[in-house]
Formats: C-alpha cells, sequence, structure tokens
C-alpha cells in the first residue's frame, strides 16, 4: 500500500484519519510535545515532522483520550501503550521511558534524547568536623515531631 503525499511529494500531515496513513498517539507533555494548539508544537513533533518528511510519510497526529503514557491496570493498558495494544495507533510520540512491563506490547526506537533528574545543592567549600552532620538537612520541626 503506497501512503498518500502531499502534492509536493513532501510529507502529509493530515487532521483526521485518512485510509493509509500512520496514526501516531501523542500525549501532552510541553515543551516536547504541546497539543494545543492545532497544529501541535513541541520539540519531539518538530523532530517527527522532520523524519516524516524525508520518509515522505502521511501521518495523524491523534492526542490519548486519558492523556496517560501508559500503565497495565487491571489487565488493560492506559494511554499511548493502550492505543498501541489496541491497534488504534501505529507509533507513539513523546518522552515514554523504557519499562519491563511496557516491553509486554510494545517495542522501542533507539533513544534520540537522554534526560538525567539531579537533586542540586550547595557546593561545600570547607568540610568541619560535625559529629551530628546528619541532622543538618532536617528543620527542627522535624526533630520536634520525632520528640512528641
Amino acid at each position: 500500500m503506497e501512503l498518500p503525499v502531499a502534492m509536493n511529494g513532501s510529507a502529509l500531515e493530515v487532521f483526521h484519519r485518512t485510509p493509509g496513513c500512520i496514526t501516531v498517539a501523542v500525549s501532552a507533555w510541553p515543551p516536547l510535545v504541546d497539543v494545543r494548539p492545532v497544529p501541535f508544537t513541541g520539540s519531539h513533533v518538530s523532530i517527527f515532522r522532520l523524519v516524516m518528511e524525508r520518509l515522505k510519510w502521511c501521518y495523524y497526529l491523534l492526542p490519548t483520550p486519558d492523556q496517560q503514557w501508559g500503565d497495565k491496570l487491571n489487565g488493560t493498558w492506559t494511554g499511548m501503550v493502550g492505543m498501541l495494544d489496541r491497534k488504534e495507533a501505529d507509533l507513539a510520540l513523546g518522552p515514554l521511558g523504557v519499562t519491563l512491563l511496557r516491553t509486554e506490547v510494545v517495542d522501542y526506537a533507539a533513544a534520540y534524547m537522554n534526560s538525567d533528574n539531579n537533586f542540586l545543592y550547595k557546593a561545600i567549600t570547607k568540610i568541619q568536623p560535625d559529629m551530628f552532620i546528619f541532622t543538618k538537612p532536617f528543620i527542627d520541626q522535624v526533630f520536634d515531631n520525632i520528640l512528641i
């Protein structure tokens, strides 16, 4: 089956289900994926459009009804993973984390973005011996509650 293309031979983004076009599940996660306003925006959407332009594929971006990425609840998948599992979508676009449970129903493409979450703290300029240093992160109310 040949995918529909625009008159100029490039990729074609359609705004409703169209036979021959791939359906892509999306869930809002600004600034990576922003589903308001239409047409959708965000860095992941821009990268996806560039890939589709190169492939000259027709595609339809479909927001998830529950705006979830995908969890297994009572044996049923929610969100984008659920849409893939129920064959309501061909691809999912967004910052989906790789989990062992999700690999039961989906495959992952190679990562094009990595994100690390870190804690920040004030730089230590001089270490002074302190027998009670382990108490420093806590405010006095914590100790008051422990003693009560």
